[in-house]
């Protein structure tokens, strides 16, 4: 996601240098004469980095579950990422709109082209890329130092946890996304990427959909040593999960009690909060890392 030049910007004067051309995640060339002032934000990883970006005043409109920080409550929500209320959209007339390009319906962007309102696709699958499109958001609609500082501050973060728990003997894990169909993810998902630099090893990560559902058999066959699940109504999901997979006594997981939970709007969302779900995620793996060495 970088820019033609650089992101354009100087570097050493930290002053934005316009017109700026940058790439968004679906490999598409945009061209900014200026900053962005009134924008549409369409999911709520997106809604959560351009408030991190100083970009929340420039916010006409939001999505459904938009709902961090608080102040994005108060913005107007003018539908879903499968469904957008096209009339309230064009009111607004905004410089951009940012989509979440695995959950934006086919029909929305469709609309978006004929009308020739500008769009950008948003879908970091590593934390890294998480933390670029901080960045470009800032030199998109917000404050670009602010921006920067949170991504180093966050990208700090990120870089103790890797070379906390990256090279550490590997766990192998199941990452549980809902269980009544039992949903899993793979490589390159960035929830993928937060496994492995928490030095597990997700069972499913050669699988070459990035999300999908699996067979309970397939997880049984590999045998994981922790299972990992979110949850949208923390601890209730949580004990209903712990049920489901308790039933299965064989797994390791379970014999074991390596069963655990991860607050869904910290990990499942692309955000700077994502930062609090690895943490969360290294420190939990990292217990059952000492587990296993005491019983060996």
């Amino acid at each position: 996601m970088l820019s033609v030049n650089s992101y354009g910007m100087d570097a050493s004067k930290h002053i934005e240098t316009w017109p700026l051309t940058v790439l968004d995640d679906a490999g598409r060339k945009l061209h900014f004469a200026e900053q962005a002032q009134t924008v549409v934000s369409l999911a709520p990883h997106i809604t959560e980095l351009l408030f991190a970006a100083g970009a929340g005043s420039n916010i006409v409109a939001t999505s459904r579950f938009s709902d961090h920080p608080i102040e994005a409550q108060k913005i107007p929500m003018i539908g879903d990422a499968y469904s957008v209320n096209m009339e309230a959209l064009l009111a607004l007339n905004p410089d951009l709109v940012i989509l979440w390009q695995s959950g934006v319906g086919i029909r929305t962007v469709e609309l978006l082209e004929r009308l020739g309102i500008r769009y950008f696709m948003s879908e970091p699958k590593t934390v890294t890329a998480m933390l670029d499109t901080l960045r470009l958001f800032g030199r998109l609609a917000g404050d670009p130092l602010q921006a920067n500082e949170q991504a180093d501050q966050l990208q700090a973060r990120w870089q103790i946890l890797q070379k906390n728990y990256r090279s550490k003997a590997p766990i192998k894990v199941f990452y549980q996304i809902w269980h009544q169909p039992l949903f899993t993810l793979s490589n390159p998902h960035i929830i993928d990427d937060i496994l492995t630099n928490c030095g597990a090893e997700n069972i499913f990560s050669d699988q070459p959909k990035v999300v999908f559902r699996t067979q309970l058999e397939a997880v049984l066959l590999a045998n994981p040593e922790a299972i990992l699940f979110g949850g949208l109504h923390q601890p209730v999901e949580s004990e209903t999960n712990r049920k489901f997979w308790r039933r299965f006594s064989q797994l390791l997981a379970v014999k074991n009690d390596h069963l655990i939970p991860v607050p869904e709007k910290w990990i499942h969302r692309p955000s700077p909060r994502m930062l609090d779900g690895a943490e969360h995620v290294c420190k939990e793996l990292h217990q059952v890392r000492i587990a296993r060495s005491i019983q060996n």
